[in-house]
């Protein structure tokens, strides 16, 4: 025959099913598809053709390009930062799976903010995919660590997610280096994060009080945080210290 009369193949193979179409009619050759269960692929996917690239063949012959289908991995989407309902959505129709777990958050609330596997990967169809879906900021109740050391309230404290900041106070019924009490006050719901103050009873010798506030409790002769019944009921011993 004439150089007219023949095409070469083109290599299709990587490229998906449409793609794989274009090139072959577009050298004068017919397609047919078939499908096939590729472990390594991703569905859609040729990853087989006859003849093979750069085979000289008469124009209108057919190529057949095997097509990975089912049981071929896929590609999981990325659904961070998407509604879960959008995420959930998204990654059926990808023909995969879907856990949720709901995570306290500063992310809006029902939004996606991780997935597992990542974005991009590959996994089998059917796979499951978890998704961290915020359940919006937690709060949390003010641990009481009154009459615990220094110490051991900050590290309580910072177990529930809270920060910590110290400050010392004369207290003559609290033993220096113990906590007189807390800012915001025990049992108090706060969000993770937010910073306690910790009021802790200074050495006897020292003479200088905290003076950020002009309240003062009748039960700590100290300027404190007026904390109602979360402070001691027990009163001082010595003398009343008169406030300046």
């Amino acid at each position: 025959g004439t150089a007219t009369s023949t095409a070469s193949v083109p290599s299709v193979v990587g490229m998906n099913a449409n793609e794989a179409d274009s090139a072959i009619t577009a050298v004068g050759l017919h397609v047919r598809e078939r499908t096939a269960s590729d472990p390594g692929g991703t569905v859609g996917q040729v990853f087989g053709q006859t003849p093979s690239a750069g085979t000289s063949v008469s124009k209108n012959s057919t190529v057949t390009i095997q097509v990975a289908s089912k049981g071929a991995t896929v590609k999981v989407p990325d659904v961070t930062n998407e509604p879960q309902g959008a995420a959930t959505s998204a990654l059926k129709a990808a023909g995969l799976k879907v856990v949720v777990n709901d995570q306290p958050s500063s992310a809006p609330n029902g939004t996606v903010t991780a997935q597992s596997p990542t974005a991009g990967s590959t996994a089998n169809p059917g796979t499951t995919v978890t998704i961290t879906v915020s359940s919006g900021a937690q709060t949390v109740a003010v641990p009481d660590v009154s009459g615990l050391s220094q110490q051991q309230a900050t590290s309580i404290l910072t177990e529930d997610g809270f920060q910590t900041q110290v400050q010392e106070s004369s207290n003559s019924s609290v033993s220096p280096g113990d906590v007189i009490v807390t800012d915001p006050p025990a049992g108090t719901q706060e969000r993770k994060g937010t910073t306690i103050t910790v009021y802790v009873a200074a050495a006897q010798s020292t003479s200088t009080t905290t003076s950020s506030s002009s309240t003062t409790t009748t039960l700590i002769p100290t300027t404190l945080p007026t904390t109602g019944s979360t402070t001691s009921t027990t009163a001082p011993t010595g003398p009343p210290t008169s406030n300046p």
